[in-house]
């Protein structure tokens, strides 16, 4: 439970962000492509089938009701007059959870998959007594305007099937926690200058205006996923071949025209300009490993065999230590603090009020 975590507008079971920052991937056939993607994930829908999604909604909420009749009536306690029972729980996230749970998944199993979503509401909770205690209450007056707006920005789907009045209350208590927050721990964070000048030294490989990126050419024998061992072999027997002729000085570009089977053949195999992480891990280790001029020897990817020509490197851009990194490292390290204080402030207001999970 962080100070981050309460600054992102979501109605979902943490409130978490409604934006996503998908990994950028290359052009060409070395990078892993969408096919890749899909399969690199199907190890996520083993576990059997999700309870149907077409059920309408009111009898989706029954039928998660019912799965999860095993539970206690009291999830969790704390404070002799503070609880979260199951009734509430499956109020605040049971819509969500008839679009995870699987029908297949044991009571163990169900336990353990929703114990953190019980601990990230009753941690809230408790932070929100902390705040009240404070003198802070929940302003809904500002929560009311808050998802007002965002039902315009993104429409009603925003709501995620909640009531609206009740995501209004939570975003009151999501507000009153960070003005908690920032009373009474950020506020006391001081990051010195000493330390922002450290921090950039320490992490100045990764503040880059631009990576470091290679110009490559490269001939692929393309193999199909699953072929057996007699079209590898052929394959690496063909790639040997065309490998030999390019270190005996033939011209790269001819060769590539000649034998590559990717997209890039046409044009002599020119990949263009790219950073380490467009390409997969075996294909970017190999080209950036050379030199200008330098030919790698047989690279086996998923795609099959290749051979790889660098012909132009560039160096890392860093970013100076202007003011405007200055000020992004320093909110970076205030925001790390204030995490790390809250949640040590967490634990110690868990041990107070004899906080009690019942999965």
């Amino acid at each position: 439970m962080t100070r981050s975590l309460f600054r992102k507008l979501s109605v979902g079971l943490v409130l978490a962000s409604l934006s996503l920052h998908p990994a950028v991937q290359a052009q060409d056939e070395p990078a892993a492509t969408a096919h890749d993607h899909d399969h690199a994930h199907d190890g996520d829908h083993d576990h059997g089938d999700a309870l149907p999604a077409a059920t309408p909604a009111a009898a989706q909420a029954t039928m998660v009701a019912t799965r999860l009749a095993f539970l206690p009536d009291v999830l969790a306690t704390f404070d002799p007059e503070q609880s979260l029972t199951r009734d509430e729980f499956l109020a605040l996230v049971g819509r969500q959870l008839g679009m995870v749970l699987q029908a297949d998944m044991t009571d163990d199993k169900i336990r353990v998959a929703l114990k953190p979503a019980v601990e990230e509401i009753i941690n809230s909770r408790m932070l929100a007594v902390c705040a009240k205690e404070a003198g802070i209450n929940p302003d809904l007056v500002a929560a009311r305007s808050t998802v007002q707006q965002a039902v315009v920005m993104r429409g009603p789907e925003v709501l995620e099937g909640q009531d609206q009045e009740a995501v209004v209350a939570m975003v009151a208590e999501r507000q009153q926690i960070i003005a908690w927050i920032d009373k009474e721990i950020a506020s006391t964070i001081t990051i010195e200058p000493a330390d922002v000048d450290a921090f950039y030294e320490l992490h100045r490989e990764e503040i880059v205006q631009s990576p470091a990126q290679v110009r490559a050419s490269h001939i692929l024998i393309s193999v199909a996923e699953g072929a057996d061992e007699a079209t590898h072999a052929a394959a690496r027997t063909k790639i040997e071949a065309v490998l030999k002729e390019a270190k005996a000085g033939k011209d790269f570009a001819e060769l590539a025209r000649t034998h590559s089977t990717g997209p890039s053949g046409p044009q002599g195999g020119d990949l263009g300009l790219f950073s380490h992480d467009r390409m997969v891990k075996p294909f970017a280790d190999a080209a950036f490993a050379l030199e200008v001029g330098g030919i790698s020897d047989v690279v086996k990817t998923q795609f099959g065999y290749h051979i790889i020509l660098c012909t132009e490197k560039k160096p890392p851009v860093y970013l100076p230590l202007d003011d405007r990194v200055r000020g992004l490292i320093t909110e970076h390290m205030r925001e790390t603090k204030t995490n790390e204080a809250v949640e040590a402030r967490l634990l110690t207001e868990t041990k107070a009020r004899h906080l009690k999970i019942a999965l």
